[in-house]
Order: structure tokens, then C-alpha cells, then sequence
């Protein structure tokens, strides 16, 4: 899809409108995501990917899935629509996502997994190859990568 062009993305038709007064119809389209969750542990597990199966029905605070108190940011996901790649928005994306991240105080890292043939796109950007990973998510032959967060002492003195 080039920029232009008339291809619509597959989010479009449930878009919500932008402004309610708009009058060329604009809505606001859903062409990427990042999904995250905290964690104890200092990189992700097959533990912190999974939530209680009983979520819905028993509220009560879990060994897996999220853990709120966690200074851990395991990043599960970080996609943009096939017809929208290639443009930048994925870098676009995580940069944001990190800034925002490191700004807000709320953990120590941010950690993910990722496949050999997409570890040097996270490595551009700050990320630490820690070495292959235990997960067994999605059949494993994952790598853990780390990007560790600046501590509230440097984010006051430093920004």
C-alpha cells in the first residue's frame, strides 16, 4: 500500500470518528499496537505470557500474567498491519513506546522475545542480546533481549 493510494486498512471499518464535527467523514484507524504486561522475573517467561484461566470468574491476584508490582515491562507484542510496514511506523512505534516507558518510572526494563532473524532490528535501538531463551511460547527458539531503563536519579538529572 503506498501513501495515497486508495487501499483502506482492514481496522477501517470499525473506526471511530475523530472529531464529531468533521466534515470530510475522517476516523481514526487502528494500524498498530504494542502489547505489555510487568513481571517479577528480569526477562519474559512462559509464566508472565500466560494469564489465569479462571481471569473472568476469580479476580484474585495470580503467580502468572500481569504482575502490577513487577520492574519488569515484557513487550509481547509490537505490530503494525502488513499493509502499513516498511514505512518506519514500527520504529516509530517501540522508540515511542520506550520513551514513554523510561519517562513514566514504572519499571527497570523492558524485555522481549525475539526470532534470530528480528533481534538486530531490537539491538538498533538499545536492545541486549542476553542469549537464548528458556521460553517454549509458540515452539521457543527465542532470544531474550533487555533494554534497561534509566533509573529515577538519571531521568532527574538527565531527562
Amino acid at each position: 500500500m503506498e501513501p495515497g493510494s486508495d487501499s483502506k486498512a482492514v481496522t477501517l471499518a470499525t473506526g471511530r470518528p475523530v472529531e464529531t464535527s468533521r466534515k470530510d467523514g475522517a476516523v481514526c484507524v487502528l494500524i498498530g499496537h504494542v502489547i505489555a504486561a510487568k513481571t517479577n522475573a528480569s526477562i519474559v517467561t512462559d509464566q508472565s505470557m500466560d494469564f489465569p484461566k479462571d481471569w473472568a470468574s476469580n479476580p484474585a491476584i495470580s503467580d502468572i500474567g500481569h504482575q502490577e508490582a513487577g520492574r519488569t515491562i515484557c513487550l509481547h507484542s509490537v505490530a503494525i498491519l502488513p499493509e502499513f510496514q516498511g514505512r518506519g511506523l514500527g520504529r516509530v512505534l517501540l522508540l515511542a513506546y520506550m520513551q514513554q516507558m523510561n519517562g513514566a518510572g514504572i519499571a527497570d526494563r523492558l524485555a522481549l522475545l525475539a526470532h534470530d532473524h528480528i533481534t538486530s532490528f531490537y539491538e538498533k535501538y538499545g536492545f541486549q542480546k542476553k542469549g537464548a531463551s528458556d521460553s517454549t511460547f509458540g515452539g521457543g527458539n527465542w532470544y531474550d533481549l533487555i533494554f534497561p531503563l534509566k533509573s529515577l536519579e538519571a531521568r532527574a538529572m538527565y531527562g
